[in-house]
């Protein structure tokens, strides 16, 4: 029975760790279709057919890829999610490992509160 409970939380890991990357692409295909859909409305309304589609992909593609560049560099919004647990849980050194504030650490040096 706890091999069958170890296999299920590495499991359960490995798509929690994916989950960020999975979300952005799906974010990034997302305001590619909603965006070329719009354009295709607008095109049908004005009739100003193909080019507010084709811009609607171009700033679709632009934003998405914007999206998808700030989730990878920030490695999957991990830093974001640690930060947001500590401050929830009242944490205020998040992780830089000081006692943040400008309050002294317990060596007596004195912490600025920025980096």
């Amino acid at each position: 029975m706890d091999e069958g409970g170890s296999r299920i939380r590495k499991v359960s890991k490995g798509y929690a760790e994916a989950g960020p990357y999975i979300s952005a692409g799906t974010q990034y295909a997302a305001s590619i279709i909603v965006c070329l859909l719009v354009g295709w409305w607008l095109d049908g309304r004005l009739g100003t057919t193909p080019w507010l589609l084709m811009a609607g992909v171009v700033l679709g593609a632009v934003a998405g890829f914007y999206n998808l560049y700030k989730t990878l560099v920030s490695g999957g919004g991990t830093n974001g999610q640690q930060a947001r647990v500590a401050a929830v849980n009242g944490d205020r050194t998040g992780s830089r490992g000081d006692s943040g504030g400008g309050r002294p650490s317990s060596t007596g040096e004195e912490k600025s509160g920025c980096l």
